[in-house]
Parts: C-alpha cells; structure tokens; sequence
C-alpha cells in the first residue's frame, strides 16, 4: 500500500471524473476492494458512506479517509 501511494496517477480522461456531491455507499468496504473503492471515491470527492459487517474494519477505513479530510461514516446495516 506504502509503494502505490508514491506512485502517480494514471492519466485521467477529458473531462476528469468527478463525484462532488454525490454520496456513494460501500458495502464491504472494511476491507479489501471495498477499502480500496471507499478511498478511491473520496479522493474523487464523494461524500462516503462506509458498509461492512466489521465495526471494526469499517471504523478503521473512516478513520483513513477522515484523516484525509474527506467526509465519510460508517452504517452498519445488513444489505440483503
């Protein structure tokens, strides 16, 4: 994880996708591709809604994106 951050990032089409004001909804997002979805659409500038079964998984992601200044929560709800 350490080593992709310090690599730049993949050429964004024309126009640049962005999700401001949009709010997304991520379930298994406590870890995995889910984790990874999560920091992607808050970089893109949704506001993040963070799903799992792991409290504490989900609560660690939240943690990671606040942190970054992003806003994000987390709601644990079974999706069925």
């Amino acid at each position: 994880m350490e080593k992709s951050k310090a690599l730049p990032p993949n050429p964004q089409g024309k126009p640049e996708v962005r999700f401001d004001g949009k709010t997304v909804i991520i379930t298994g997002a406590g870890a995995g591709l889910g984790r990874a979805y999560a920091h992607m659409f808050a970089r893109l500038g949704a506001n993040v809604v963070v799903n799992d079964v792991s409290e504490k998984g989900a609560n660690t992601v939240v943690g990671e994106i606040t942190k970054g200044q992003f806003p994000c929560l987390f709601a644990w709800r079974d999706i069925y």
